[in-house]
């Protein structure tokens, strides 16, 4: 993790949350994570008691506590809780602290509510942008910054107002679950925008690389984003808690079976997923073939062949070329095909 990642090449490793620093045991967690951590109950104090706390004075307070921002190098890690739910007015704090800046947008009442509780990370970022540039510093750090769910405390027309999509369909799209991840500095020349599927497992490597920070691959689940390899994303949610998966190519619902190709790779995938072979040479396409499972695929020469098989025995319909096609047939089956349960050896 990126706090041991850091802390070995001597940066300074703090993480604040402002919920009870015991939750989901992260009094543990978290210095295994290789951070100086600190919550409500531990060592984060000034933040006002209410639900939610503010990210805002999260921020403050983690600078006064502790004065990070004049230990550089340094890694901080912030979990934010002012946007968590509920989302009316009168169960969350922070909704109720912005409900101006919302009033004349045209949306019902909680999904205001969830969009004025989220304006206080807004807050914090400026704050902490604010405190950095006072420091000179600010061209010098890196923000990366990502939520951890949709928000599931509201209803399903409620989501469906806010994704824009039907609400018969809510829960069987995976737009639902649709998240963003910023990387930020002040001094890039310029935005990169990936659009290739990617998830919350993707952020470790990617950062990891960003900085040079070595790392064993093989205990990480997920690919650098900023990569050439392809996007995969596993879900394991919706009905049943199936594993689903997307990539660039398409989508897949494994509790309907069913396939979905991006409209980009029309007449290059099949329903099921699977590719379609295009050959071509300077007469045209002269091999087009859907490879399904178990079927088997020739190389070029040996089809060539077979269709020189094919016109000789159309001329003469002589029987020797037909025995002597189904011989060369045969053997490209028995030269071609895996056969890791002897079959074919046991038949030859």
């Amino acid at each position: 993790v990126l706090g041991n990642q850091m802390k070995k090449i001597g940066y300074k490793t703090y993480a604040y949350h402002n919920n009870t620093y015991t939750y989901y045991t992260r009094n543990l967690s978290h210095p295994n994570f290789g951070y100086s951590y600190k919550g409500i109950g531990n060592g984060l104090t000034g933040l006002k008691s209410c639900w939610p706390r503010s990210d805002y004075e999260m921020a403050v307070e983690s600078i006064n506590v502790d004065n990070w921002i004049s230990e550089t190098p340094f890694h901080v890690y912030y979990m934010t809780v002012s946007g968590h739910c509920n989302y009316t007015w009168n169960g969350n704090q922070m909704s109720v602290r912005h409900r101006d800046i919302v009033r004349d947008m045209d949306y019902s009442e909680n999904i205001k509510a969830y969009i004025a509780c989220n304006y206080e990370v807004e807050l914090m970022l400026a704050e902490l942008v604010r405190q950095l540039d006072e420091k000179g510093i600010l061209d010098d750090t890196v923000f990366v910054m990502t939520a951890d769910h949709y928000p599931y405390a509201l209803e399903d027309d409620e989501l469906a107002e806010l994704y824009g999509l039907p609400e018969s369909r809510i829960r069987d799209n995976f737009d639902l679950y649709r998240n963003g991840l910023i990387i930020w500095s002040s001094s890039m020349k310029a935005p990169v925008k990936v659009s290739k599927p990617c998830s919350s497992i993707d952020i470790l490597p990617t950062v990891s690389n960003l900085f040079g920070l070595e790392y064993d691959s093989r205990l990480i689940t997920g690919k650098d984003i900023l990569s050439d390899s392809e996007g995969l994303v596993i879900l394991n949610c919706l009905p049943s808690g199936s594993w689903n998966w997307i990539t660039d190519k398409g989508s897949y619902k494994a509790w309907k079976h069913e396939f979905t190709l991006n409209p980009e790779f029309e007449g290059q995938i099949t329903e099921k997923g699977i590719p379609v072979i295009t050959i071509e040479e300077d007469g045209g396409v002269i091999q087009h073939a859907e490879i399904e499972a178990g079927e088997i695929i020739f190389s070029l020469d040996v089809t060539k062949q077979l269709e020189t098989f094919a016109e000789s025995y159309k001329e003469t319909f002589d029987d020797d070329i037909a025995v002597e096609c189904g011989k060369f047939l045969v053997d490209q089956i028995f030269n071609n095909t895996r056969d890791d349960d002897k079959v074919i050896k046991k038949t030859e």
